[in-house]
């Protein structure tokens, strides 16, 4: 980050939140005002700009600031005392014209590396400057801004540095100021400018010679999810693990393997080879990578290194699960994971792991304290753990989304040898002489580890390792058998502990929340030492989970639909923190990567069917904590909250109601939620459960449920595997519908209160945001006016469950008179697709809220009948008794279609139609796509676009590359790339396992009714296309004759 005249620059890119790689020329005149920078490209990436105006600050002073792009001018701010001299840029203002419905719009537009840009070697063609004036003065005016159309050439003919990209429209645009600065510098001589200089990596390492490091560069490194594995196109060695969200992908987690008596050592994760010298007494050749294999829980990295003398390679296979365990919560709440190194050969190998101390911090100058501890139990079980935490433990504090308190545990047998040291040190030590010391270089840990060290490369920093020698040679040497191959393996474990997890504004105020594991456990080290040695146990019940799921998704949609649930399930319950006590158990959830919200409602929906296949119970666990929240009070408005926190894991509220605002997307997801899971409850014998693992374990009611928390966690210690739940409802004893009763009945009003917002707000939504923010502020939408009438449907289920009839009947009838208003206001004037808002003629959407509807039971039948065809739409509760008294009773079945299987089957017809290479655009405003609403649209479409939709994602998998986790944002064409803002590893792709969560819903009854349908035939492009033109000619010709008549439009509503 360079600091200029007391001006500091920060040119940061999706990769570099905090920074990119910058070198700069140490011969260079530093009483110049230009100061020049050199820094590789990043292709496909946004840039951004961060500054710091360094004091003193004298009075009244102002900075403006000019970025240029090849010498054309892009953009400019100023800042000045009001925003404390600092600030962030990431777009440019300019005239948008108008929208489709005539208004003036301000667009938005962003700098991104050119995807065509390639420079020659030596060459300098990339120029970007950022001209800074000193100003004494400003004032306010009216702007007219630029048009959108920004050309940035560069010199020659050459492709241009950059892209200019739409980064959509301005939300608030009455809220921009625009200021004329009296500058104290000319125009054309500014006080500072720095001058950055891109290039290719090959031209920096050619450049080495005068360029001086400036910051220590960061590797674009592989993420821990198994997609790019799946993607890797080489047998290159994967890389350093990537972060969970918008962070510096540097976290240091390395794997070497060495061949004793051959000086040789392999690298096998990681970057730690870029610590090693061959020649110094040792050489550092590429194994054979052979990929990846994976499933729900395991992800395993196989490589052969060759045989020293003759005879068949050695293999080594990392194996990393991270279990996903239904039946025993307790397991899953656990903050860690394992790694077993699998040797076979007929030679002796060594193997090294070592991590450092950015697991613990996002600074780059972490103060550190670290212990190594052991644990015994008995002479089979003893235990080694290095423990590494910051010095000073910023308690709720995150930097670039990695968490400033907790503790890393990594553990291992204690017949592994350990050590810590600078990390070039240790690995260099490890290379030569294939094991550690034990702590050789542990005592001189402090005298090394001086600050100035972080200014030097990635292998000075601090790191904490193993080491295991496999002996597996088994022949005399000189006898010239044939040595026999053997199998030998070690496990290591991998925690992170933070105590407390969050901060919770629950009924009793704020409350430091601990994790839900320390319930059954006395300390730290007990919980360690339990999971390390519950191994065997773990991985029977994750691969139990994972062959059943590889069953249930290659049922449902073939091998491709199978591997995307593989990809999809860690990920979709990753970014959720169990805490709490057994009697109140809560989930709490991060928005990873889009702004880091807390428990959001609507990431929860999309992510939900996860959660419903896996264990409904978890869902309950993730909506209690906005219920409790809500009902308390600390919420002022009558919708449900977006979020329950600006950030995790401060879940602090929002007494003031500012959060982001979707009111109808809130109360819809979260009375379709809250109707999903009392169904779950609700079952006959176990094969008919929402959840295969829902009816395992004890059916009985714990007095806690009784009297208490209904959702109370229950373990069974006894048994061979210990740890389970007991069952999550059921038939016996009424336990669901117990369960379902007290639970409903203790937050009734709340929901009520939810309903009635969408009862007056959701049938014509005002301008609002949907879940799909990005896409910008939109009315009358339609797919989100069809969620909120779901909504009030599945209330009117709801107070059925708790025998309030009257509430039932009325919110019955509501829902059935507007879903026949929708139909008229939603569909084109054809009635062959549904449109993207009612006033938006010639537009589509996909109608993923169809999802819900099946989902919830609201389409029983097959075939074109439905309540809404009916004018007498009898229910056996509909009649003029009082209400039955609020007692728990069973549901009668609902007979008639809610939504008209025309609107199903047209809908599928124009997804064949319009999905793209791949996959189905969002609507017709863009080529991008939600791949979580892809699969919702798909779990409701007829077989054939349902496999051409699963088929186009898996295209997209398998024919791009990327080093990131799995998006579920990306462009349907071209280059399948990220249109912004670049979304990766969000639990929402929990709804990848929609055909799952339906297929199992209503007793698995929806197999058979989707089996049954008569989808028709499809749409072909032209007929589509044929089709929006005429919607667009006559809808227009329809507003023209409304206003010919002077009244108001006869679709409007009549209650």
């Amino acid at each position: 980050m360079p600091t200029f005249q007391n001006i500091r620059i920060a040119l940061c890119n999706d990769y570099d939140s905090h920074g990119i790689p910058e070198f700069r020329d140490s011969s260079q005149d530093m009483k110049s005002s230009t100061f020049d920078i050199y820094a590789p490209i990043y292709h496909g990436s946004h840039l951004h700009v961060k500054y710091i105006i360094l004091p003193p600050h004298s009075n009244n002073s102002y900075f403006l600031f000019k970025l240029f792009v090849n010498g054309q001018h892009f953009v400019s701010w100023g800042t000045g005392p009001e925003d404390d001299y600092k600030g962030k840029v990431s777009f440019g203002l300019f005239d948008g014209g108008q929208n489709d419905r005539g208004h003036a719009v301000i667009e938005k537009k962003v700098l991104a590396f050119s995807q065509a840009w390639k420079s020659n070697t030596g060459q300098r063609q990339g120029l970007l400057e950022v001209k800074v004036h000193r100003a004494n003065a400003r004032r306010r005016v009216v702007k007219e801004l630029e048009s959108s159309n920004v050309p940035v050439q560069s010199d020659g003919g050459r492709p241009s540095l950059v892209d200019v990209r739409s980064y959509g429209y301005l939300k608030k645009p009455e809220k921009q100021r625009y200021y004329e600065y009296a500058l104290l510098d000319p125009k054309d001589s500014p006080f500072v400018n720095f001058r950055y200089h891109f290039m290719t990596l090959e031209q920096l390492e050619a450049l080495a010679g005068l360029a001086e490091q400036e910051e220590t560069p960061r590797n674009q490194s592989a993420g821990s999810s198994t997609e790019e594995l799946a993607n890797r196109p080489d047998n290159t060695t994967p890389s350093t693990p990537q972060s969970e969200g918008k962070t510096d992908p540097f976290i240091g987690f390395s794997v070497l393997a060495s061949v004793s008596d051959t000086e040789t050592v392999y690298p096998l994760l990681g970057r730690a080879h870029d610590s090693l010298d061959e020649g110094d007494g040792y050489t550092v050749p590429t194994p054979t990578y052979l990929g990846a294999s994976f499933d729900a829980t395991t992800t395993n990295l196989t490589y052969h290194l060759p045989n020293p003398a003759f005879g068949s390679s050695a293999e080594i296979i990392l194996s990393f699960l991270s279990p996903i365990t239904p039946t025993s919560t307790l397991r899953q709440s656990l903050p860690a994971a394992y790694l077993t190194v699998f040797v076979e050969s007929s030679f002796n190998v060594n193997v090294y792991l070592d991590v450092d101390g950015q697991w613990v911090t996002g600074t780059q100058r972490p103060d550190l304290e670290w212990d190594l501890k052991t644990s015994s139990i008995d002479e089979e079980k003893d235990l080694k753990t290095w423990s590494i935490k910051r010095k000073n433990q910023e308690l709720f504090t995150e930097t670039n989304d990695r968490s400033e308190w907790g503790e890393l545990h990594v553990t291992a047998p204690t017949d592994v040898h350990h050590d810590a040291g600078p990390a070039k040190a240790l690995r260099q030590h490890f290379a030569r002489s294939g094991r550690l010391s034990n702590g050789v270089l542990t005592d001189s840990l402090e005298d090394d580890f001086e600050e100035d060290l972080y200014e030097t490369f990635e292998e000075d920093r601090p790191a904490f390792a193993f080491s295991k020698s496999f002996q597996l040679s088994t022949s005399d040497s000189g006898s010239g058998k044939i040595e026999q191959r053997q199998k030998d393996s070690v496990r290591f474990t991998i925690a992170y502990i933070q105590d407390p997890v969050a901060q919770y504004a629950s009924a009793r105020g704020l409350t430091l929340m601990r994790p839900l594991w320390k319930s059954f456990f006395s300390s730290d080290a007990d919980m360690l030492s339990w999971h390390y040695h519950d191994f065997k146990h773990a991985r029977a019940l994750a691969q139990n989970y994972s062959d059943q799921l590889g069953h249930d998704a290659y049922q449902s949609g073939g091998e491709e639909y199978r591997d995307i649930a593989f990809l999809s399930a860690r990920q979709s319950i990753g970014g959720t923190s169990f805490v709490g006590t057994a009697e109140n158990p809560l989930l709490f959830l991060k928005e990873i990567s889009s702004n880091g919200n807390c428990q959001t409602i609507d990431v929860i929906f999309p992510a939900f069917p996860f959660f419903l296949y896996t264990n409904p119970r978890w869902l309950a666990y993730l909506l209690e904590p906005l219920i409790e929240h809500m009902q308390s009070g600390q919420y002022p408005r009558k919708s449900a909250m977006h979020d329950l926190g600006q950030h995790f894991p401060n879940l602090t509220g929002h007494p003031d109601g500012k959060d982001e605002y979707m009111p109808v997307e809130e109360c819809g997801d979260i009375l379709i939620m809250g109707l999903a899971l009392v169904n779950s409850l609700d079952y006959g014998a176990g094969q008919d459960a929402q959840s295969v693992w829902s009816s395992q374990g004890s059916s009985l009611l714990s007095m806690e449920q009784i009297t208490g928390n209904p959702f109370a966690l229950y373990i069974e210690n006894e048994g061979e595997v210990p740890g389970l739940d007991d069952s999550w409802g059921g038939p016996q004893n009424s336990k669901g519908l117990h369960q379902a009763s007290r639970w409903l009945g203790r937050s009734y009003e709340l929901w009520k209160q939810w309903t009635g917002y969408l009862i007056e707000y959701t049938l014509e939504p005002e301008n609002q945001l949907s879940t799909d923010d990005f896409a910008g502020w939109l009315a009358l939408q339609t797919n989100l006016a069809l969620k909120g009438i779901i909504g009030i449907k599945a209330m009117s289920e709801l107070s059925e469950v708790i025998g309030n009839d009257k509430d039932a009947r009325y919110y019955r009838n509501i829902s059935e008179v507007y879903i026949k208003k929708w139909e008229k206001f939603g569909m084109s004037r054809d009635g062959s697709h549904a449109k993207l808002a009612y006033d938006w003629y010639g537009s589509w959407t996909t109608l993923y809220s169809l999802f819900a509807d099946a989902l919830l039971c609201f389409h029983p039948s097959s075939n074109f009948s439905n309540s809404s065809d009916s004018t007498n739409s009898h229910h056996p509760h509909d009649d003029d008794t009082q209400s039955a008294p609020l007692i728990p009773h069973s549901r009668p079945a609902i007979t008639s279609n809610f939504i008209p299987t025309h609107i199903y089957t047209r809908q599928s017809s124009w997804y064949a139609a319009v999905h793209q290479k791949y996959g189905l655009p969002l609507d017709s405003r863009h080529l991008y796509t939600k791949s979580d609403w892809e699969f919702e649209a798909a779990s409701v479409a007829g077989p054939k676009v349902r496999r051409q939709l699963t088929a186009t994602v898996a295209r997209w998998l398998n024919e791009t590359s990327t080093d990131r986790p799995f998006t579920d944002l990306y462009e349907t064409e071209g280059e399948g790339g990220w249109p912004g803002p670049h979304f990766m590893n969000r639990p929402v792709v929990g709804a990848h396992f929609a055909s799952l969560a339906l297929e199992r819903s209503c007793g698995g009854r929806n197999r058979e009714v989707f089996a049954a349908m008569e989808w028709g035939e499809e749409l072909g492009r032209e007929e589509a296309e044929r089709a929006l033109r005429m919607d667009k000619i006559e809808g227009a010709g329809f507003r023209q004759q409304i206003v010919m008549d002077g009244g108001e439009d006869a679709e409007k509503l009549e209650l």
